[in-house]
This record gives C-alpha cells, structure tokens and sequence, in this order.
C-alpha cells in the first residue's frame, strides 16, 4: 500500500471518530436531559397524587357535612379507595 492510500484511510479514521465523540456526547446531553425532565415529572405526580386525595377528603366532608344539615344519615361505610391513605392490598393481603 502507499503512504498516500495509508494518509487517507488514517484521515477516514480520525473523521469517522471525531463524528462518534460528537454523536456520544450529545446523546449523553439527551440521557441526562431526559433524567431531569423524569425527576420533575415524578415530582409532580407525586404532587398530584396529594391534590387529588385532599380533594377527594374534602369532598368526602363536604357531603358528610351536607348530610348532616339535611338531616340524612351520613354514610357509615368505610371510606372510599380514593381516599385510604394507604397501600393496595393483593389477593394475600399484603402490600403490592
């Protein structure tokens, strides 16, 4: 092979791994983009989550409160799943 012919293959070479360092580093900019953006967005779930059952209180004294006004019993079952401030059970009983 010639200097020349061995020139350009090296040239080829350090082209093709300059391209792969700049294609990593940007998907590593996306990878730790994408962490921040999961952070948040579990963040404000977990945020929801607590609006949703402090409505879900508030409407559920709200009635009671209603009921007792009307002089309707107010309802003597247990609260509603929504509200439990507590796990899901499995078919064993325990925990998920």
């Amino acid at each position: 092979m010639s200097s020349d012919h061995n020139q350009r293959q090296m040239d080829f070479i350090l082209e093709q791994q300059a391209k792969f360092e700049v294609a990593i580093a940007k998907l590593e900019d996306n990878l730790a983009r994408t962490a921040e953006q999961s952070r948040e967005n579990t963040a404000n779930i977990a945020k929801l989550g607590e609006i949703i059952l402090s409505v879900a209180n508030y409407n559920e004294i709200k009635t009671k409160k209603s009921q007792l006004r009307t002089g309707k019993s107010p309802l003597t079952t247990d609260r509603s799943p929504l509200t439990k401030n507590r796990l899901p059970q499995t078919n064993e009983g325990s925990p998920l």
